[in-house]
């Protein structure tokens, strides 16, 4: 356990954990686990059995739903400080999802059994949880209502925005390394489609499409079209 004291720190990086006092998380680190994947590893299954909650430490996962990751849905992505497996604590079912990481991923696995004590130990810990459910669902819901709302291109543009601050807190110019098939999953749209936004703005000089990534040349003009787009 001694060893996993360290990343009290790191997990003080969530809210839920933020608001434990030290004492009930430090007890709690007992049977906390170091996990690392590697990229395309499954950090999750979907429908296996709930049995704890995984803290991302280093690195980016996503979360998709369906029945394999060739015929699955995007729902979001996971970066450091962020929890999975959440939503399967509240309602004691299988994960209802899979977890896959996008890159070398160090996560900190707490068993079902540690996460319900330190969460019944503390109030404030569980206010916290129902905050970062009601975001979750905040983010599916915003996700839909973007699909019937927004252009298509509003919603590449957006994720592309979305995607550089969540690698780069909004660096520019900055690189993207995302599956397009992922992002166009995650944008609600075709990979053809999203080859001529793509192609479109890197026209205008505002991205760059390599091989292996997309490089944002102009953030603050990328934001402006994506503002002013109808």
């Amino acid at each position: 356990m001694s060893e996993l004291l360290p990343y009290i720190t790191h997990l003080k990086q969530n809210p839920l954990f933020d608001k434990c006092p030290e004492i009930i998380l430090s007890k709690n680190l007992k049977g906390v686990e170091k996990i690392s994947f590697q990229k395309n590893d499954y950090i999750i299954k979907q429908s296996s059995p709930y049995n704890g909650v995984y803290f991302i430490n280093k690195g980016v996962a996503k979360i998709i739903k369906g029945e394999n990751e060739n015929h699955s849905s995007i729902i979001r992505y996971v970066v450091p400080g962020e929890l999975i497996g959440v939503s399967s604590y509240i309602f004691e079912n299988n994960y209802t999802f899979s977890a896959i990481a996008l890159e070398k991923t160090e996560t900190l696995f707490m068993p079902a059994d540690n996460f319900q004590q330190m969460v019944s130990s503390n109030s404030e810990s569980a206010l916290e949880l129902m905050k970062i459910l009601c975001y979750n669902i905040y983010l599916i819901e915003n996700r839909t209502n973007g699909l019937f709302y927004k252009t298509t291109k509003q919603r590449v543009i957006e994720l592309l925005i979305s995607l550089c601050q969540i690698n780069g807190r909004g660096q520019n110019p900055h690189t993207l390394s995302y599956n397009l098939d992922d992002i166009a999953s995650l944008a609600g749209t075709t990979k053809n489609y999203l080859y001529k936004v793509i192609n479109e703005l890197s026209k205008s000089d505002i991205l760059t499409l390599t091989k292996q990534s997309i490089r944002i040349n102009n953030l603050q003009r990328l934001k402006f079209i994506g503002e002013h787009e109808n």
